[in-house]
């Protein structure tokens, strides 16, 4: 029951509301409603360039691709080479397990693989993550 509560219900509740507020707000204040609405966009388009520019600086980044799968980039010749890692969606306090045991690195990582897997623990962490 806790677990519908947390995951169904409350962010169903709180959605309704936003949604109600929203059209509120739009009927009553239009101009505001476009103007926020374009604010938020301008926002999370800056946040999304910012990172995109910080992964290139760093030179690699982690990230998640559907449910269970991960994958590790590094920018190199004006790309990002991929490398995919295995894992599996969990309940409790860890809500992902890495299976670092399962990646297959391509040639330009073979002799790197204790530092590729070191930054993807630096990125994955525990409790949140479990190898």
């Amino acid at each position: 029951m806790k677990t519908l509560l947390q995951y169904v219900l409350l962010p169903l509740a709180i959605t309704t509301l936003l949604v109600v507020a929203l059209l509120a707000l739009g009927l009553n204040y239009p101009k505001s409603l476009t103007s926020a609405a374009l604010f938020g966009i301008l926002t999370l388009y800056i946040l999304r360039r910012r990172k995109e520019t910080n992964d290139r600086a760093r030179g690699w980044r982690v990230g998640h691709q559907g449910r269970d799968r991960m994958f590790y980039e590094e920018f190199s010749d004006e790309e990002w080479k991929r490398i995919k890692i295995d894992g599996e969606m969990l309940t409790g306090k860890a809500h992902h397990v890495v299976y670092l045991s399962s990646i297959k690195y391509p040639d330009w990582a073979q002799q790197r693989m204790g530092e590729i897997n070191s930054r993807i623990m630096s990125e994955f962490k525990e409790p949140g993550y479990e190898y």
